[in-house]
């Protein structure tokens, strides 16, 4: 034997009952080898057979989730051993050959019993289980990535830290090495890692959180080191890794941008200069959008044989060499044809990148014509989205301020087009001047390709045209949904929604889960009528987690939906519709009378109301809630959905109660004799007050559960802006301090929001619809004419 030698455990802690494995590796083995195994636990063996290993660092990563700086071949030997009383264990391994000790190691092994009250169980989410499944994301893409941590215990505080490593092909391992440095703005110790603009660059990344529990007595902690505990108080014990406190993602390049200013094609007047410029080409993958790009210039005849070298030139007289890597190209006046089109083509690359191509036709005329362009107001980049009204502009370099110019507008559909017409008076608005072109949403089919013209004519006749292409992003190939189990009870059963087959060339592909009772009782309410319904959770995995859910209403026996909503990365959309059936819990709640919902109307009611304070409202007596908990580790969208179904229940009960009292609909006068009724006791008045009350503490309760939450994307703020609407709901249920809570939340919202369009443009449909929803919900709470400029400031 000779060589090196080593023991390897996969985590120096275990659990009684618990399997923990070793791992010895030996570079020579000799002639007569065997190892002679002692677990310190009495127990010994010898074994003969060896494995060759020739990656022994991604061997021990893949067996015991563990780094090895071992860069040789191997010959290795696993055991994985079950320990059945608690200590401390010396395991010794002896390498012998020909009868003499060539090697000796051992390692020490603390094993405990496991207390089974605080294990934490943690996912780490929008992040894949392996290289294969591992999201793609752009290094322009701001994205999140997220931990759930389910305890099972009460008094107990999560710690997070989060770190990324980069993964190359010289050295794909999370070690110190390939460490990536944030931005220092970047929280690492929240139960979320959001990953701002331009932080990493392309290539294989792993996500991994260290997440430590503790309690009065106890910790728990995973750390990047598996194994490593922290020592709080008279217990300490490690949870071993499962796979699940890391996650892989890849960023991938995006595709460079070639455009050429002006339009895909105009009039230019031949007695002066033609300038072509792709100054507006750029990298979306960097901050400085032009660094490093290259630009190569191309031009031909219109109908020219680009197999033919000498039908390639575009000048008439002259040979004029077009400059390399350059972005604005000025050709001589009259050096062109007369009266016939040229296509001058920009090549733009960038080393390690696939070029992309850009093309604009230009036709130069004699005479005094206006030298029109179109160029992009709004929303008609690469890709244009149909949900959001797109705009072009027109200018003229030759006009001066006194010139007027009479435009006419007209489309040419593409070759494959759904949609091959287009009618400017109900799918358009123009400028009073009609030099600016305001295209409805909706009005473009997706996938289509729509060529807009417009000719600038001056009072004398002479009369430019440009022209502008628009290409209409598609929405993800629709997939299928379904939910399990398609009927339970609210607050008891577990719905779990599975999706596959949507897919889209634009990655990632976002997922949106809402829920709808049928009855929407809220606009009875508040007049707002929220069509999506209340959002229940987000995430790039196709799928939700086990949630609860508000019952469904009793007129369409308790039949409620179930809104999938998938997202491409230019935020086109498809819905998947689910219906499932949700029983109210009443039935299985005891009433003061003793039956399960057998007792009167006030009793059930003093169950229902008395069942959602112990789920939210915390006390001394009992320790935090459930709700709390979930604050308390991180866990909001868990938090969100127990938060939805507990204002859902609160807010169904007060749309009967104010169904009752109302007169019939149509009905402007009602006898006092039809609304006369029996006077209220004392005891009644008393016990309605008792549950008005125990209602705005548990409203109370959510809104400073709220206050916790952090706005890291915009899946965050809609969601805080969905549970705000519906703990606010019923005003004589919120109490003055919610308002005060409430209040200092919207505000935050509206900076969020605030910040956002001005990081990327205001524009963004998801934004604005958020910023409504807010200012509905914060209506309730002041006026609103008070707060709503840092909203709306800026936009038309």
């Amino acid at each position: 034997m000779s060589g090196i030698a080593g023991l390897l455990t996969e985590n120096k802690h275990a659990f009684v009952g618990e399997p923990i494995s070793f791992l010895f590796y030996l570079e020579h083995t000799g002639d007569d080898a065997s190892l002679f195994w002692n677990l310190g636990d009495r127990f010994s063996f010898e074994s003969t057979s060896f494995r060759v290993e020739t990656d022994m660092a991604s061997y021990a990563l893949a067996t015991l989730n563990t780094t090895s700086d071992v860069a040789v071949a191997v010959n290795v030997r696993e055991y994985t051993h079950v320990y059945r009383s608690a200590g401390n264990f010396v395991v010794a391994v002896d390498a012998i050959n020909g009868g003499t000790l060539q090697f000796m190691s051992e390692v020490t092994v603390e094993v405990l019993r496991d207390p089974s009250s605080c294990l934490p169980d943690v996912k780490v989410v929008n992040a894949g289980q392996n290289v294969t499944t591992a999201p793609r994301f752009k290094p322009r893409d701001e994205f999140t990535v997220t931990s759930t941590v389910a305890l099972r215990c009460t008094h107990a505080a999560v710690a997070y830290a989060w770190f990324i490593y980069r993964l190359p092909a010289d050295n794909p391992f999370p070690v110190a090495e390939n460490l990536v440095a944030m931005p220092t703005a970047v929280a690492h110790d929240r139960s979320y890692l959001a990953v701002p603009r331009g932080a990493l660059a392309a290539g294989h990344y792993i996500v991994k959180v260290d997440v430590t529990v503790t309690t009065s007595s106890y910790s728990v902690t995973n750390s990047d080191q598996p194994g490593t505990i922290s020592r709080r108080g008279d217990l300490t014990y490690a949870h071993t890794t499962t796979g699940l406190f890391q996650g892989w993602i890849f960023v991938e390049h995006s595709p460079l941008v070639a455009l050429i200013r002006d339009g895909s094609s105009r009039s230019l007047p031949w007695e002066e200069d033609v300038t072509v410029d792709g100054s507006i080409s750029y990298d979306p993958d960097t901050s400085l959008p032009d660094e490093g790009l290259l630009y190569t210039w191309y031009c031909h005849e219109e109908g020219a044989d680009l197999s033919d070298p000498d039908t390639l030139g575009c000048y008439a007289s002259q040979t004029i060499l077009l400059p390399f890597n350059t972005n604005i190209i000025t050709i001589p006046k009259q050096a062109l044809p007369e009266s016939q089109t040229v296509v001058f083509v920009l090549e733009l690359s960038k080393p390690g990148r696939e070029s992309q191509w850009a093309q604009q036709l230009v036709m130069t005329e004699a005479g005094e014509l206006p030298a029109v362009a179109i160029a992009c107001a709004k929303n008609c980049g690469p890709k244009v989205k149909v949900e959001e009204k797109a705009a072009l502009v027109v200018t003229c370099s030759n006009c001066n301020a006194t010139s007027s110019l009479t435009y006419t507008w007209s489309m040419t559909p593409g070759t494959d087009n759904f949609k091959t017409a287009f009618d400017f008076d109900t799918e358009a608005t123009f400028s009073s001047g009609r030099d600016m072109l305001i295209i409805k949403w909706g009005a473009l089919r997706e996938g289509d390709v729509y060529t807009f013209r417009v000719v600038g004519s001056r009072v004398s006749g002479a009369s430019g045209f440009a022209e502008y292409t628009l290409r209409a992003n598609t929405s993800p190939v629709n997939g299928d949904c379904t939910v399990s189990p398609s009927e339970g009870t609210a607050l008891v059963t577990d719905f779990e929604v599975h999706c596959d087959g949507f897919w889209d060339d634009d990655l990632p592909l976002s997922y949106e889960f809402y829920y709808r009772t049928g009855a929407e009782f809220l606009a009875e309410i508040n007049g707002n009528r929220e069509v999506k319904g209340t959002l229940l959770y987000y995430s790039i995995d196709p799928y939700m987690p086990p949630t609860i859910l508000p019952p469904g209403i009793a007129s369409r026996n308790h039949l409620a939906e179930i809104l999938v909503l998938v997202a491409d990365s230019y935020k086109s959309t498809v819905w998947s519709y689910l219906n499932v059936t949700v029983h109210p819990m009443e039935e299985s709640i005891p009433t003061a009378s003793g039956g399960g919902g057998g007792g009167d109307e006030s009793s059930a009611e003093e169950a229902v109301t008395r069942t959602l304070k112990a789920l939210t409202v915390t006390t001394t007596d009992d320790g935090p809630s459930r709700m709390q908990r979930l604050v308390s580790s991180g866990d909001m969208q868990a938090a969100a959905q127990l938060i939805n179904v507990v204002t859902a229940i609160l807010n169904s009960k007060a749309a009967v109660v104010a169904a009752t009292e109302a007169p019939p609909v149509g009905v402007t006068h009602v006898p006092a004799a039809a609304t006369t009724r029996e006077p209220k006791s004392k005891e009644e008045i008393q016990r309605e007050k008792a549950i008005l009350e125990e209602k705005a503490e548990i409203r109370t309760s959510i809104v400073k559960a709220l206050q916790q939450t952090s706005l890291h994307s915009l899946g965050a703020l809609k969601q805080t802006s969905s549970m705000l609407s519906q703990v606010t709901a019923v005003s004589e249920e919120v109490s003055p301090e919610a308002q005060v809570i409430a209040v200092s939340i919207f505000e935050d919202m509206g900076k969020f929001v605030k910040t956002k369009s001005q990081e990327h443009g205001i524009d963004d449909v998801e934004l604005l619809d958020t910023a409504k929803a807010r200012r509905l919900a914060m209506s309730r709470c002041v006026n609103i004419e008070d707060i709503t400029e840092a909203i709306t400031e800026g936009r038309s």
